[in-house]
């Protein structure tokens, strides 16, 4: 499978997956989320991006989700961070512990390897458009 055709198809299945399994309200703010993080990836870079999703994921429930949804795709994406992250799905306002253990490792990580960070943030930004065009296609807007 070609890697545009991954993303598409990844990120369809967590599109769908959030107009299936959450309440409309959380829906409108993940849809404003989705939005808004490929300019902000561009605005301040990959580790700002993240560290601003992971700080926001200890607040709000769609900003969790949304950066399990990230780490995920990065974790599928990536060899060494594939193992990493739980697959469980985050149903809760805050993510679980071991999610929060591995998140602030792989950012350290990906701060003390500019190679790794590069890569890192060109592989996603496709991923993250994806998520934005499908998001504004099948979710309300707030």
């Amino acid at each position: 499978m070609s890697g545009a055709s991954r993303n598409t198809q990844l990120a369809l299945q967590k599109i769908k997956q959030i107009r299936e399994t959450t309440n409309a309200e959380l829906a409108k703010k993940y849809r404003t989320r989705a939005r808004q993080t490929p300019s902000m990836l561009h605005s301040i870079g990959l580790l700002g991006t993240l560290s601003y999703l992971f700080a926001a994921a200890g607040k709000q429930e769609y900003d969790a989700i949304y950066l399990k949804h990230i780490m995920e795709y990065l974790g599928t994406s990536i060899g060494f961070l594939a193992t990493t992250t739980s697959t469980k799905t985050t149903t809760t306002s805050r993510l679980p512990r071991e999610d929060y253990d591995d998140i602030i490792r792989i950012i350290n990580s990906l701060a003390n390897d500019a190679k790794l960070l590069a890569y890192s943030e060109a592989v996603l930004e496709p991923y993250l458009i994806e998520l934005k065009t499908f998001a504004e296609a099948l979710l309300e807007s707030e």
